[in-house]
């Protein structure tokens, strides 16, 4: 028997305490000293401490109470005191008096009497002496170390174990904890997380960051030992033909800019496309006519005797290898013509259609009409022998009336180009769609205007199924960097899904299963109908690239979203550099949100411009992002990283307006993003329900809001935040009574979920008026929790400008922080309170607040701490109070600005200057 077994538990119950050392103002029970040394450069476990419980070599170099019994350095500081005790008196290891000099030999005892001098009384039921070691023997307590913790009837143990193998571990302890791919702990952005035994129970592993997929900011978000790299990242291609462009997807941190090259007059005879428009020597006068005045039984393939149908001239065309590869097709004899062909077309491998020529000149017009009116569901069909460069260029294509139907159907195909192609509502069908790929169909579909249809079950402007598009430069305009710029309209290039008010389900694009798909610089909107999405991602969705595109959802009944992902195989969708992803809803029953990640699906959301929910007066809640999990509990790790602008809604008020939230354990990081709630009756900038996001270097705000506007909202969760600035929000010129403004609202439940807050700056913000601010606010849930949770370190909080005003608010009184250290309770505005205890007293001095006997409190300032311009910039200005105040305990490596912070001496708040 080991000589640790009561010492653990005199230990274990300084630490459910929530002390480490007589003053209850620091926590050194909870952190590794893993070289031996003096407890610098240890591995701080609960990413909060350092200086702690040790498994070699204390703070002070004394002997601690080990597995053998012997006097070591390199042994176990039970008690956290950081001296040679395990009682917490600061004696000698195994001296529950700290009277003996020495620790307790092997052969402690003879009888049980021998124990109590030495470990005091038994936790539960009485100690025992066996074979020389003392022992703790409850009656009833299931208990394999035998440590008076374990499981048993009601009060037969002393309380729950969280390890019964070990007796070191009781009912309170701090270890590492760290669940991502072996190899990867330390590497690039993934880190371990603490993991706390409270109560007999361990908590969840708080802190952590495991891989997820890679993003261009300069860090190695997959922790593969590689940053940016190509082989993740890729590159971007833009344009067409002559005009295409290619440019690393990520260069120092930033996203490839790809313009297009200019386009030549036009095509001539060399076998490529230098007018950039898709089509491949549609110039050359080698080619195959078909004419509305032609005739298949006479046509030879010249101009003089042109074919009548489309499908003549291809079959002509494929029959002798010699004969010319395109196909040229007349709206009539002069440009500005239209001409339809009622018939169904087969694609012939390697034979491209081209439409819009006049028979005058056999040259191409661009403003003709050549319509192909199929008559079969499929279509045009491009079968699964197409494999060389087959192009259908120049058509308008009206759909079969059937109950399923298409304009073009791509079966196992590849090597297809769709171009300048318009593809209409017509007509009312069940299943309608514009371009179908299916059977690993691989395509490329630029410079065309495709809309959904009219069907009652689905409508899908195009659908892949187990395929693989290239979808690009289907847009009217772009910006300098290359980005579409230009929604939706009524003419001009886009993907739109339903656009009629309907039923069913509609997209713009639907990627099912479709590994490597790529939607590039292209306008793609939706919905009219009960459920839809501007893009929808599901199955395997490995290496889909989503960039540069203008994406706009509305109008859904039960579901609106911008892009919407799904249980994708567990696969990393890139959703990088748009210039605007938006939804907004039809009712209040409808979820809508600009990008809807689900499940077993863990996007990276980079960098794009703007990204919003709902709009003004809609009667649905909004989110800008929203991650959450599937019916199975399986939650989406996405990464929401970079973006210039995250908005809950575009404008107004609806119900409820979140920036980001994340639900149910959901979200991997969220870091160096400005969110907002931006406007709504209840609007949030961040919302955290039961989740370990790791929330880092964002300007977060609450936006404008009629009742309550929150920056950061977290209930019973165990997320890390550092390094924000977050901010309640406020309404210009508005001074509503009985609106409330928070920077963090925190809501507390029963459980081990802990929130860790560290290096930031928050303030309630708010008006001049009637409102009500709180820089933070901690509450309980209906359940409660069980004692004192959360870690708040090193945080500057203000309460804000409303007539009441309240830096930090216990808003019940099951609402403690478990440990307060080094906070700047910023008295700027003059507040009614610095610390509102139990929900009742307010404590206006520091003296007060570190006084508290019921949480572990310390180091706390009063002070203003100098922002260089409040709230736009919360940097600290030179002489700040802050500078040098805070503590190393936990502290973030880098800054705000990713500068590094003070090892031993780290400034208050998101700066470090």
């Amino acid at each position: 028997m080991m000589t640790t077994r009561w010492t653990a538990i005199l230990g274990a119950a300084i630490l459910a305490a929530g002390c480490g050392s007589a003053s209850g103002t620091s926590d050194d029970v909870e952190d590794v000293d893993t070289d031996g040394t003096d407890g610098t450069g240890d591995v701080d476990l609960d990413a909060e401490g350092g200086g702690d419980t040790e498994t070699g070599g204390d703070a002070e170099g004394g002997g601690e109470a080990d597995d053998d019994g012997s006097a070591d350095d390199a042994e176990v500081d039970l008690d956290g005191d950081g001296g040679a005790d395990g009682d917490g008196d600061g004696g000698a290891d195994g001296d529950a008096d700290g009277t003996d000099a020495t620790d307790v030999p092997p052969g402690e005892c003879t009888a049980a009497a021998d124990c109590v001098p030495l470990y005091g009384a038994a936790p539960c039921g009485a100690g025992e002496c066996n074979g020389g070691s003392c022992e703790v023997n409850c009656p009833g307590c299931t208990d394999a170390d035998r440590d008076g913790y374990g499981t048993g009837a009601a009060g037969a143990c002393a309380g729950l174990d969280c390890d019964d193998a070990d007796d070191a571990v009781a009912d309170a302890a701090v270890t590492t904890c760290y669940s991502g791919a072996g190899g990867t702990e330390g590497v690039g952005a993934c880190r371990a997380g603490a993991l706390t035994c409270t109560a007999g129970v361990w908590g969840p592993c708080t802190g952590e960051v495991t891989p997820g997929g890679e993003a261009c900011n300069l860090e190695d978000d997959d922790c593969d030992g590689a940053t940016d790299e190509v082989a993740d990242l890729g590159s971007f291609t833009c344009g067409i033909g002559a005009c295409t462009a290619t440019v690393p997807a990520c260069t120092a941190g930033s996203v490839g800019t790809c313009v297009p090259g200019s386009p030549g007059p036009s095509d001539g005879c060399g076998g490529g496309d230098e007018d950039c428009d898709g089509a491949i020597d549609e110039n050359c006068s080698a080619c195959v006519p078909v004419s509305p005045t032609g005739n298949d039984g006479s046509a030879d393939g010249t101009t003089a005797l042109p074919f009548r149908t489309i499908q003549a001239a291809i079959n002509w065309a494929a029959a002798v290898s010699t004969r010319p590869r395109i196909v040229c097709v007349a709206a009539g004899s002069a440009c500005g013509n239209t001409a339809t062909y009622p018939e169904s077309v087969t694609m012939s491998d390697g034979i491209s259609v081209y439409g819009n020529y006049a028979t005058s000149s056999w040259t191409r017009c661009t403003n003709s009409t050549t319509v192909i009116q199929p008559a079969r569901p499929e279509g045009v069909l491009f079968p699964d022998s197409i494999a060389l460069h087959t192009v259908l260029d120049g058509f308008r294509i009206d759909r079969f009336t059937a109950t399923t139907t298409a304009a073009v159907t791509l079966d196992g195909a590849r090597n297809a180009i769709l171009s300048n192609l318009v593809i209409n509502n017509t007509p009312v069908v069940t299943n309608s769609y514009g371009v179908n790929l299916v059977n690993g169909a691989e395509a490329v579909i630029m410079t065309s205007r495709v809309d959904a249809g009219a069907g009652t079950s689905e409508s899908i402007a195009v659908r892949s199924v187990g395929s693989t598009p290239r979808i690009v430069d289907n847009c009217q305009g772009y910006d300098s960097s290359g980005r579409c710029n230009v929604l939706c309209g009524s003419t001009g290039p886009a993907f739109r899904g339903r656009s009629t008010t309907g039923t069913g389900t509609t997209y713009g694009i639907l990627l099912q299963d479709s590994p490597g798909a790529v939607v590039e610089r292209t306008a793609i909107c939706a919905v009219d109908a009960d459920t839809g999405a501007a893009i929808r991602i599901a199955g395997d969705a490995t290496g889909i690239v989503i960039r540069a595109c203008d994406i706009n959802a509305w109008g859904g009944a039960l579901d609106s979203h911008g892009i919407w992902m799904e249980d994708c195989g567990g696969a990393s969708p890139w959703i990088v550099d748009n210039t605007y992803i938006a939804a907004a809803g039809d009712t209040n029953a409808t979820r809508t949100d600009g990008v809807r990640a689900i499940g077993d699906c863990h996007p990276v959301i980079d960098s794009n411009v703007l990204i919003t929910g709902g709009g003004e007066g809609g009667s649905s809640g909004a989110n800008g992002v929203h991650c959450g999990a599937n019916t199975s509990g399986t939650s989406s790790r996405c990464a929401v990283l970079g973006n210039t602008r995250i908005e809950g809604s575009q404008w107004g008020f609806p119900p409820t307006s979140v920036g980001v939230r994340c639900d149910d354990g959901s979200c991997l990081r969220i870091a160096d993003n400005l969110i907002t709630g931006r406007g709504g009756v209840l609007s949030w900038g961040v919302y955290l329900d039961n989740t370990g996001a790791f929330v880092d270097d964002n300007s977060i705000d609450g936006g404008c809001a009629s009742t309550a506007g929150v920056g950061v909202y977290a209930e019973d969760s165990w997320a890390r935040l550092q390094n924000n600035r977050i901010l309640g929000g406020s309404c210009a010129g508005s001074s509503t009574v009985g609106s409330r403004f928070v920077g963090l609202d925190v809501v507390l439940a029963a459980g081990t979920n802990e929130l860790d807050v560290h290096s930031n700056a928050i303030s309630g913000q708010g008006n001049a008026g009637g409102c009500t601010s709180t820089g933070v606010s901690l509450a309980a849930g209906p359940a409660g929790p069980g004692g004192p949770s959360g870690v708040f370190r090193n945080n500057i909080i203000r309460a804000g400008a409303c007539a009441t005003a309240r830096v930090l608010v216990e808003a019940s009184v099951a609402a403690d922080p478990r440990l307060f250290e080094s906070n700047d309770l910023d008295p700027t505005g003059s507040p009614s309170a610095l610390y509102f205890d139990e929900n009742l007293t307010a404590l206006t001095t520091v003296t007060q607040v570190d006084a508290l006997a019921d949480i572990t409190v310390g180091g706390t300032l009063s002070a203003d701490p100098l922002f260089t311009g409040y709230p736009g910039d919360l940097h600290l200005g030179a002489g700040s109070p802050c500078d040098g105040a805070g503590t190393p305990v936990g502290a973030p490596a880098y800054d705000m600005d990713g500068l590094p912070r003070s090892a031993t001496t780290p400034d208050v708040g998101a700066d470090e200057i």
